[in-house]
């Protein structure tokens, strides 16, 4: 799916806290800016948020490099 499209990308699997991780590779390849999902909503947020801020939260307030949050579509257009 990604090849079909202009532009370069990776992949990298590793372990460690989420937003820590993408930060540090943002860093390592010198990123314009970084990507991610907003949090999903329901009951699989809530109980994020009651362990800890989602990614895309730790990632705005923690870390140097702008960062675009993309919402999930709506329902109608999946």
């Amino acid at each position: 799916m990604l090849d079909e499209l202009d532009g370069s990308w990776t992949y990298h699997d590793t372990r460690g806290r989420p937003s820590d991780v993408i930060a540090d590779l943002a860093e390592a390849t010198d990123a314009m800016m970084i990507v991610v999902g907003a949090p999903r909503g329901g009951m699989h947020s809530f109980l994020g948020s009651l362990a800890g801020e989602s990614v895309s939260r730790q990632l705005t307030r923690r870390h140097g490099r702008p960062v675009l949050i993309v919402p999930e579509p709506p329902v109608a257009q999946r």
